[in-house]
């Protein structure tokens, strides 16, 4: 697995994000923590989780934009569009995360973040140091119909 590199929210990230936000995780750029959050484990764990299910997400983002070229240029789509392909893998993550915290904040309102799968995977396993290593892949997807 490529290894994340840890780093502190600058003032840009400490603008953009709410206070309650600990931390993110922005592949391929790295984990932001804010100062006062830094030393703590389990924020560490957590957005390590996240990390690895951005790989796996932009690795499977590669495969559709793959598929898309083919499909691009099987139906002569105008190449003013190829560039959403090579962005498509990076956004992929996102993509996805905002599209379920739609649906299941229409289903649940309430709880809308934490019912996410990839919250409840991360959430479920930070305490695990050693989860990472034992983690299979896509895991998460076993928490998007789950009650």
């Amino acid at each position: 697995m490529i290894e994340p590199k840890f780093k502190t929210m600058g003032k840009f990230l400490n603008k953009i994000y709410p206070k309650n936000v600990i931390g993110t995780t922005l592949f391929p750029f790295g984990i932001y923590i804010r100062d006062k959050w830094q030393g703590n484990i389990k924020v560490k764990w957590h957005e390590s989780i996240h990390w690895a299910q951005q790989i796996e997400m932009f690795f499977s983002g590669i495969g559709i934009s793959v598929i898309g070229l083919i499909l691009f240029l099987l139906f002569n789509v105008s190449v003013f569009l190829y560039p959403l392909l090579i962005i498509f893998p990076f956004l992929f993550f996102y993509l996805w995360y905002v599209l379920e915290w739609l649906i299941k904040t229409v289903i649940h309102f309430k709880g809308a973040y934490r019912d996410i799968s990839f919250e409840r995977e991360a959430y479920g396993n930070e305490k695990f140091v050693d989860y990472l290593k034992k983690r299979k892949s896509f895991y998460w997807m076993r928490f998007i119909f789950k009650p």
